[in-house]
C-alpha cells in the first residue's frame, strides 16, 4: 500500500534530500513504494534468479542509498548527475558492458524514473588477484617521430602482455587503472583517443575500472574555453564529461572478495574560469560521497583506495587528512596512485599506519623507450589478495628482455659516465660504489650482497636526494653529486642518447629505490639477493661498468 505524507513531511524529505551533508538511509527505512519526489528515481537490484539483492549501496554520484530487503532502492537527481550506479557485492559476477567497461552503471535520461540492475550470482572470493595499470598516457596522434601512434603501442604491447599474466594466473582477476589514460598537451586534448583505449581496455581478458588523471580533462584555458551547461553547473564537471561519458563514474567502489576498493578523481583545478592548472586533493563533496560509501563498509574489510596523485605528496592539501581518516578505521587500508612514472613505496601514510603504492607507469617514460624514469620496465603490477590483506606481488615489465618475473634489479659501478650526444653524465663516486635498482623496493625489502661468492653484508636504501638540472647542451659532461639516489643510466639513456628532456626537468626523475653497496675492492665480483616483503627472492650478478652499455630491449623504434 503507498503511503502518502503530508505536505509538510514532502518539504522536510524535499530539504533533506538537497543537502550535500545527507548521510545513508538505513535499508530498514526504505519503502518499497516509494511516492517518487519530481527530482528523485529508484528502481531494485535483484540478482538473476529473481532473489533481491539487500544492502547494495547505489549512488548518482554525489550521494548514495543502500538497497532494502527487497533489493529497492530511490535516490534523488540533479542538473549534475550523469549515471545512476552500484556497489558490485562481493557475491556478484563484474559483468562487462557491451563497450568492455564494467557494467556498473547507467546513464541518467530524461523522463527515465526506474533503473535495475540484475546481478549474475557467484561465490564470495576468499583469493583474487588485482592488476594496478598507471598512465597508459597515450597521445593518440604522431606527432613525435614514434613509427607507432602510442594507442598501438599499448595494444600491440600492454595489452598481449597482461593478458599472458591474467592466463597464468590461477585466481580470478581484475584490474584497476590509476589515471592518466591518455595524454594532453598544451592546447591539445587527446580525449579522442579515450574511446580506442576504451576499445583496448575491453580486450583485456578481466573487468577493469578506471581512475581519472590530470590529462583525462578536457583541456581547457583562457583561448581555448569551455562554458558550463551539458549537464554542468561547473568547469570541473564540464571539464570531466569526456571520460565519464566513454568510461562511466568518476568517484566509485566495488567489492571483491574481503576488500573493499575504492576509485576517486584526486584532482582540484586552481580555477574555476579558464585554468589547466591544478593540484591534488579531495573537494568536500567527494569526501562525504566516500564518507557515506564507506558507512556501507563492514571494519574488517580492507580499503585500497585508487587514485592518481600521490597521497603522500599532498598530505596537507583539501580534506586528505580527512580521507585518510576514514581509512584508518579499516585493517591494511591501502592506497593505489600513479602520476610520477616511477616507484615509491610507503609504509606509513603520515603516521596513520596506512600504505601508498605509488606505480610506475604503463608508457614508461612517454613511450620515448621500455623504461620509466626511474629505471622500472614499462609494465603494470599484479596483486594478490587474500582475505583482507595483499599477500603478494609482483613488478610486471611488458617488452621482451624485461618481461620475466625474474627481471627486478639492475646494479651499476658507481664511477661510470652514462649518456650518449646530447649528454653526458658523470657518476660522483669511484668503482667500488655499486648502485643497485630494485624495481619496487622499500624499506622493507632485504638485500645481501655477495663479494666474490661470499655474503659480504647488506645494502642500504639510499634516501630520496634528487639533481634537477633545468637544461643541457650537446657533448657537455655534467658532474653527478655521490649523494644522488637517481638512476643515471636511465636518465642518461633519455636526455644523453635520444636527446628527449634536454630542457625539462621532467625526466630527472626522482626516485625511493636505489640502494648503494661499498664493495671491499673495484675488481670484486659482486652478485645480491633481494627479498621482498612477502618472501620472494630476486637474483642479480650483471653490474654495468660502462657507459655504452644500453641494450637494445630498453629502446623503442622513433625512426618515420
Amino acid at each position: 500500500m503507498k503511503r502518502f505524507y503530508p505536505a509538510i513531511l514532502i518539504l522536510f524529505v524535499f530539504i533533506a534530500c538537497s543537502k550535500e551533508e545527507q548521510a545513508i538511509i538505513p535499508s530498514d527505512t526504505h519503502e518499497e513504494e516509494h511516492e517518487l519526489l519530481a527530482n528523485e528515481v529508484c528502481g531494485y537490484v535483484k540478482y538473476s534468479d529473481g532473489s533481491p539483492a539487500a544492502g547494495v549501496s547505489v549512488s548518482n554520484g554525489f550521494r548514495i542509498k543502500v538497497t532494502n530487503k527487497n533489493g529497492y532502492y530511490y535516490i534523488g537527481t540533479n542538473e549534475d548527475v550523469r549515471h545512476i550506479y552500484i556497489s558490485y557485492p562481493a557475491d556478484a559476477v563484474i559483468q562487462k558492458n557491451e563497450n568492455g567497461c564494467p557494467a556498473f552503471f547507467i546513464p541518467l535520461e530524461h523522463d527515465r524514473k526506474s533503473y535495475d540492475f540484475t546481478l549474475e550470482r557467484q561465490a564470495v572470493e576468499n583469493e583474487f588477484t588485482l592488476f594496478a595499470m598507471a598512465d597508459p598516457q597515450v597521445h593518440y596522434q604522431v606527432l613525435y617521430p614514434q613509427k607507432q601512434s602510442n594507442t598501438e603501442r599499448f595494444l600491440k604491447e600492454s595489452v598481449p602482455a597482461i593478458n599472458r599474466s591474467i592466463s597464468e594466473s590461477k585466481l580470478p582477476c581484475y584490474g584497476v587503472t590509476l589515471g592518466d589514460i591518455v595524454y594532453s598537451q598544451a592546447s591539445r586534448n587527446s580525449t579522442p583517443a579515450m574511446n580506442v583505449m576504451r576499445n583496448y581496455m575491453g580486450q583485456l581478458n578481466m573487468p577493469v575500472f578506471q581512475t581519472m588523471g590530470n590529462h583525462d580533462y578536457t583541456f581547457f584555458h583562457e583561448t581555448r574555453p569551455l562554458k558550463t551547461g551539458y549537464g554542468s553547473t561547473t568547469l570541473y564537471l564540464r571539464a570531466q564529461r569526456t571520460f565519464e561519458e566513454c568510461f562511466g563514474p568518476v568517484n566509485f567502489s566495488f567489492n571483491r572478495g574481503n576488500v573493499h576498493i575504492v576509485c576517486m578523481r584526486n584532482i582540484i583545478f586552481d580555477s574555476d574560469i579558464y585554468s589547466a592548472k591544478y593540484h591534488g586533493g579531495f573537494t568536500d563533496q567527494q569526501y562525504l560521497w566516500l564518507k557515506n560509501d564507506l558507512a556501507n563498509v563492514s571494519k574488517d574489510k580492507m580499503v585500497i583506495l585508487c587514485v592518481h596523485i600521490p597521497i603522500a605528496d599532498i598530505i596537507e592539501n583539501e580534506n586528505v587528512r580527512n580521507v585518510l581518516k576514514l581509512l584508518k578505521e579499516y585493517p591494511n587500508a591501502t592506497v593505489f596512485s600513479g602520476h610520477l612514472h616511477a616507484y615509491r613505496g610507503v609504509e606509513n601514510l603520515d603516521e596513520t599506519g596506512i600504505a601508498e603504492y605509488v606505480h610506475n607507469a604503463v608508457c614508461g617514460q612517454w613511450w620515448w623507450s621500455n623504461i620509466s624514469g626511474d629505471g622500472c620496465p614499462n609494465g603494470f603490477t599484479v596483486y594478490t589478495i587474500k582475505g583482507n590483506q595483499i599477500s603478494n606481488s609482483l613488478s610486471q615489465g611488458v617488452n621482451a628482455g624485461m618481461d620475466s618475473a625474474d627481471y627486478q634489479i639492475r646494479m651499476y659501478k658507481g664511477g661510470i659516465t652514462t649518456g650518449g650526444p646530447y649528454a653526458y653524465f658523470k657518476w660522483g663516486n669511484n668503482d667500488r660504489a655499486i648502485f643497485i635498482n630494485v624495481f619496487h623496493g622499500d624499506s622493507r625489502w632485504k638485500v645481501k650482497v655477495f663479494e666474490n661468492g661470499k655474503y659480504a653484508g647488506d645494502a642500504k636504501l639510499m634516501a630520496n636526494s634528487s639533481t634537477a638540472f633545468q637544461s643541457v647542451s650537446a657533448g657537455t659532461t655534467y658532474e653527478i653529486p655521490f649523494y644522488s639516489s637517481q638512476d643515471w643510466w636511465t636518465i642518461g639513456y633519455h636526455i644523453g642518447v635520444i636527446g628527449q628532456g634536454t630542457n625539462n626537468k621532467s625526466y630527472y626523475t626522482a626516485m625511493h629505490h636505489m640502494f648503494k653497496w661499498t664493495a671491499s675492492s673495484t675488481d670484486a665480483e659482486i652478485s645480491v639477493e633481494a627479498t621482498d616483503p612477502y618472501g620472494n627472492v630476486y637474483e642479480c650478478s650483471d653490474v654495468i661498468d660502462n657507459a655504452d652499455s644500453y641494450p637494445e630491449y630498453i629502446k623503442a623504434e622513433l625512426n618515420p
